[in-house]
């Protein structure tokens, strides 16, 4: 990775009792093609007059490029001064290296220097190296008298005993890790919404922060946000580029569409969410029944439904005379009637007895009796405008929300009648959660 290096000058610069100082220090021990020095009022003066500062830079590490950025500060011990002239100066540094990693040198300049750069390196959004350099006798430096400014470079790093092969000094840059408190606030707001189910939401504040986060991160939230919407090969496309495998369940789209409705009903039971089960439970039941009905008997209830999707006795009569005549009865009224919950378990009714399959029956009639306990809760719930909390819809049920749910996926994966629907299948969303969550952790 290559580097670049922002670095206030202070007092210590380049050089201080017989050894490197901060800035000079750095330079020698890391690889930095450009090197930012941020000057006071006071020391640009100096390096105008005898340029010992780039001089030296020059000796130890000829191949690093040198820009001076010369301020107007007079007074170097007033820090909030700093934060706004350093956060402009690093902006810019960053604009101008994309990709590559900023070194902070933290010992140069005051301490009012170092406590500003502390706080940018802790808010904003790029790659910190934090470098602290140790004094030669690690201990204060303060009785240690500092150099005079000279434009004999060569004099003063012959006196320097780090740029002395045979003295064999010893490295004395120290690593800083300070974590980045904007980027954590941020991070966690994104894995609330993420436990809360409200992808749209994460990847929203991923992307509107995405200077913080890589872009696999930013791609990963939309593949969870487009999952939701069901539009699945964008989603699939989403988490590709995130670099991210197995999240999408690998099944026909059909039976993946139906899978995904569920998923996004238990969703919503696991968070408490009841109103929105019930608003989605009668549609739910029904989709549950075309599947039972199409995959156990070949009969695609659409085939009895004209124009308007309204229920045509006359194409009933011409696919099958004995579910006519079943449904007449047991006065089931069909003509002129969109098709509902009732029409699809006596129509499920009819062929599961003529084809003497008794398993099959009974699990139509669970996903009726289902849908038909919470009707009156939904239709009070869609038409007036009132919410569900969990005591009143465990009474409801009669079961745990647990209880609940386990039921419901037993019934869900019987319905199926497919191998690629298992109850371990059901655990997708918590699994692409988790999954979310560890990408967020491995790369911000």
């Amino acid at each position: 990775m290559k580097n670049v290096l922002f670095s206030p000058l202070g007092m210590s610069d380049p050089v201080r009792g017989g050894f490197d100082g901060p800035m000079l220090h750095i330079l020698r021990h890391y690889d930095v093609e450009i090197a930012y020095f941020f000057l006071t009022n006071d020391i640009a003066k100096d390096e105008d007059r005898v340029h010992w500062q780039e001089n030296a830079v020059k000796a130890v590490s000829p191949s690093t490029k040198i820009e001076m950025i010369r301020s107007d500060i007079v007074d170097a011990s007033v820090f909030s001064v700093f934060i706004p002239k350093f956060e402009k100066e690093i902006r810019n540094i960053a604009n101008r290296n994309t990709g590559k990693r900023i070194l902070l040198n933290l010992t140069s300049g005051t301490p009012q220097m170092t406590s500003a750069l502390c706080v940018l390196a802790s808010t904003m959004p790029y790659d910190f190296l934090p470098i602290q350099v140790t004094t030669p006798e690690n201990k204060d430096n303060r009785k240690v008298s500092h150099e005079e400014p000279t434009a004999d470079i060569e004099s003063l790093l012959q006196d320097d005993f780090d740029n002395d092969v045979s003295f064999k000094t010893s490295n004395r840059t120290k690593e800083i890790t300070l974590d980045n408190y904007t980027k954590t606030n941020i991070k966690n707001q994104i894995i609330s919404q993420i436990n809360d189910g409200n992808y749209y939401s994460a990847f929203s504040i991923a992307n509107f922060n995405r200077e913080y986060f890589r872009r696999e991160i930013v791609e990963a939230l939309q593949g969870a946000y487009k999952r939701i919407n069901f539009q699945y090969k964008e989603a699939v496309a989403n988490f590709k580029t995130a670099r991210i495998s197995g999240i999408m369940p690998d099944m026909d789209e059909t039976i993946l569409t139906y899978l995904e409705y569920y998923l996004i009903m238990r969703q919503n039971l696991m968070r408490g969410d009841f109103s929105r089960y019930l608003l989605n439970v009668s549609v739910y039941s029904y989709k549950l029944q075309y599947i039972l009905l199409f995959n156990n008997f070949m009969f695609d209830v659409n085939d009895i439904l004209d124009e308007h999707q309204r229920i045509d006795d006359a194409k009933i009569k011409t696919l099958d005379a004995g579910l006519y005549t079943h449904l007449v009865k047991r006065e089931v009224r069909c003509t002129g009637e969109f098709l509902n919950s009732i029409h699809m378990k006596y129509i499920i009714g009819y062929f599961a007895n003529k084809n003497r399959n008794p398993n099959i029956l009974e699990c139509s009639k669970r996903i009726y009796r289902n849908s038909e306990m919470f009707r009156k809760y939904r239709n009070q719930v869609a038409h007036e405008f009132t919410s569900v909390g969990r005591a009143e819809f465990e009474m409801l049920c009669g079961e745990s929300v647990n209880k609940h749910i386990s039921n419901q996926d037993k019934l869900f994966v019987e319905a199926m009648g497919t191998p690629q629907v298992t109850e371990k299948t059901l655990d997708s969303y918590e699994n692409m959660n988790k999954e979310l969550i560890r990408l967020l952790d491995k790369l911000s």
